[in-house]
């Protein structure tokens, strides 16, 4: 069997240990200074459940939207949910002989969703 070089694994590692911001809605000013912003933003977060380190993946969520909402205190969680997502998993030219020998095209995971609005 052949061995991964040490810094794959710790970039698969580090790939497994993070959040993604998935879908946001763009803070928009008002047309004039004194309006300020019409639309303070929103959006949607993910991370996985499953597996080790699902305390550190909500924390990655938090901070990524909190960076995106410019504040700790200027988000508002206002939904979550957990969803089975199904990820294409696309392991070279090989694929065709792959799914013959009983390799699965689509590999479902559980993730934790968070649906967040900025705070003006």
């Amino acid at each position: 069997m052949r061995r991964l070089p040490a810094a794959a694994l710790a970039a698969m590692a580090a790939a497994g240990c993070s959040a993604t911001l998935i879908e946001t809605r763009r803070r928009v000013k008002g047309p004039v200074e004194a309006v300020g912003l019409v639309e303070p933003g929103a959006g949607e977060a993910r991370y996985a459940v499953s597996g080790p380190g699902a305390r550190s993946r909500r924390r990655d969520a938090l901070a990524r939207i909190a960076s995106y909402c410019e504040g700790e205190t200027r988000y508002k969680i206002v939904d979550e949910a957990e969803r089975e997502l199904s990820e294409g998993s696309f392991p070279g030219d090989d694929i065709e002989d792959r799914l013959k020998e009983g390799a699965r095209h689509y590999r479902p995971t559980r993730y934790q969703v968070l649906y967040f609005e900025c705070l003006r």
